[in-house]
């Protein structure tokens, strides 16, 4: 699962809009880039986009060659909330209420 550090918010005026020094550390490491909140957001939605549709894939019996993990986001929203949104994916294999 894609990990990124993220950094405080930066510069003034509402938190919601002000950047953050975020840095994607693995499966590999890029460059730091300076990213308002719903840019970044935007970026974990394409993210959580593919994972579902992954999932829907192999509950509708469609083989795809990316195995996934259970896995949980937590996101750093830039009003400062936390959420941990779970999202339980299975792996290629294992038993996924079907059959």
């Amino acid at each position: 699962m894609p990990t990124w550090i993220i950094g405080p918010a930066l510069g003034e005026g509402p938190l919601i809009e002000r950047p953050a020094d975020v840095q994607k550390v693995w499966p590999t490491l890029e460059p730091i880039q300076r990213l308002p909140p719903a840019q970044f957001n935007r970026l974990l939605d394409q993210l959580v986009s593919c994972l579902l549709l992954q999932k829907r894939m192999r509950d509708s019996g469609v083989k795809d060659h990316v195995p996934t993990k259970i896995v949980t986001l937590k996101v750093r929203l830039g009003d400062g909330e936390h959420v941990n949104p779970g999202m339980h994916l299975f792996q290629e294999g294992e038993k996924s209420g079907q059959g």
